[in-house]
């Protein structure tokens, strides 16, 4: 495989290119490599995961091109650094590598750096899917009109709220659920709201949705849930606890001081927090984006692979750009050209199958995608299942 890092090869076929006038965003001849850029923070303070990032596309492409590529054709690579904080940096590394390297095809993007990479990218006509980035505006516009050439290998945060509300009726036998969660927090709060509303419109009572402040992370070890008292009296299922760690604990360790029996659930989040108590929250359940626990085959190779390559294990970054840059070549492949107009079209239909769950997109280039849940048991974060909402 050719990786391009900034290397300008100025041979005959440059030449040959400039003369007859082909400018980036032209469609691709039969005979050329296909090209893709993998774009993404490869220094800063979010270095590791535009490395993860990189490193699981590569593994990716790199077993394509081993079986002889995609339609026959080898995968060229175009690896760049997009500067996290600076908006206009992203935005000239994306259009560079449109108009300077040629590529038709951009796995780019965990976070708003896929907002910019987009807006360059769809009036270009060139196809760019992001790993990682849950953000809205990274497939449609400020007015929600779809931007037709982008997609994502993540479900929506609203999606996988949604689903752990699914979770708690259809699997947990859930009828009443408790909510707390940070109020300065955007996220925390946009989780609670969707996990309610999810929850309700499947039947079952929200008998406790309650706010806390910042002073419940700054004196967790001391703070005092009262509300408890108020989940144990409702007689709630489940409580929904979307924060991190130093809250998380504090209040499964009052559940089990108090004897309440409910079950505890929680998002991404306590996928992000090392310090979660897991001796505590034993019995627990929350949405992960990626499980290394998931026993399939396809995921144990993966582990496997990556680990061999990188030297370390993959987290939900590597294994989502992984999932990406496969979900990629299979639409090429199903579209029988690397047109990337044909291709966005092979992408709505598409059925995929990847190491972080299965499913098809949306008509706004959204995964309509399983959720994994992991359920803490002896000490341990254990692959569950997958859900859908």
């Amino acid at each position: 495989m050719s990786i391009v890092k900034r290397i300008r090869l100025l041979n005959s076929t440059v030449v040959l290119v400039s003369l007859l006038g082909i400018v980036a965003g032209c469609k691709p001849t039969p005979s050329e490599p296909v090209k893709i850029a993998i774009l993404g923070p490869l220094s800063g303070n979010v270095k590791p995961f535009g490395e993860a990032n990189r490193d699981g596309a590569l593994l990716a492409i790199e077993e394509w091109n081993a079986k002889g590529g995609v339609l026959g054709l080898p995968v060229e690579v175009v690896v760049e650094d997009c500067v996290f904080d600076s908006m206009e940096a992203i935005a000239a590394v994306t259009t560079r590598v449109i108009e300077e390297d040629g590529v038709h095809f951009i796995i780019g993007g965990i976070a708003h750096d896929a907002i910019i990479m987009s807006r360059i990218a769809n009036p270009r006509k060139v196809l760019h899917i992001s790993a990682s980035s849950p953000d809205y505006l990274a497939t449609v516009d400020e007015e929600s009109r779809n931007k037709p050439y982008s997609f994502r290998a993540v479900p929506l945060d609203s999606f996988m709220a949604e689903a752990m509300a699914a979770f708690a009726i259809e699997e947990l036998g859930a009828h009443t659920a408790g909510v707390l969660y940070n109020e300065e927090n955007d996220i925390e709060t946009h989780y609670a709201e969707w996990f309610r509303d999810g929850f309700q419109e499947r039947g079952g009572n929200i008998s406790i949705f309650e706010a806390y402040d910042r002073s419940a992370y700054t004196h967790a070890h001391e703070y005092s849930w009262d509300t408890l008292d108020q989940v144990a009296d409702a007689n709630c299922d489940v409580l929904f606890l979307p924060g991190y760690s130093p809250v998380v604990n504090r209040i499964a360790e009052q559940t089990k001081e108090k004897s309440i029996r409910v079950t505890l659930l929680g998002s991404d989040a306590w996928d992000a927090s090392p310090q979660l108590d897991l001796e505590s929250l034993e019995g627990s359940y929350y949405w992960s984006r990626y499980s290394p626990t998931d026993p399939r085959d396809m995921v144990q190779d993966f582990i496997i692979a990556y680990k061999d390559k990188c030297g370390i294990e993959p987290d939900a970054y590597g294994a989502l750009a992984y999932d990406a840059a496969n979900i990629l070549l299979q639409a090429i492949t199903e579209a029988g050209t690397a047109d990337p107009e044909q291709v966005k079209d092979a992408m709505v239909g598409l059925k995929f199958e990847g190491v972080t769950g299965g499913g098809t997109f949306d008509e706004f280039g959204d995964p309509i995608k399983e959720v994994a849940i992991v359920r803490v048991e002896g000490g341990r974060r254990i692959f569950h299942g997958f859900v859908m909402p």
